[in-house]
């Protein structure tokens, strides 16, 4: 059994997202394999910085959390189109 972690810069975009699936495609016709996905690219900077203007009752880490939420969106649009 293999563990496999992928984030960050392996996660930065939908291309990247698409390698870490074909490695882990690949891994899987050798062994059973865990999957572990950590924060995509600059989200863990941003959570921790949402949360240091939190503590400071700075209000602008609402702003911080929704460009985190955008970000996450793209990403989801990129691998799945959704047909209008």
């Amino acid at each position: 059994m293999k563990t496999l972690k992928f984030g960050g810069s392996s996660a930065a975009n939908a291309p990247d997202l698409l390698k870490c699936v074909s490695i882990i495609q690949n891994k899987a016709k050798e062994s059973k394999v865990i999957v572990v996905i950590s924060a995509l690219a600059n989200t863990t900077d941003l959570l921790l910085q949402a949360a240091e203007q939190a503590a400071n009752k700075d209000e602008q880490y609402i702003d911080v959390f929704q460009q985190i939420e955008s970000h996450h969106i793209n990403m989801i649009k990129s691998l799945i189109p959704i047909e209008e």
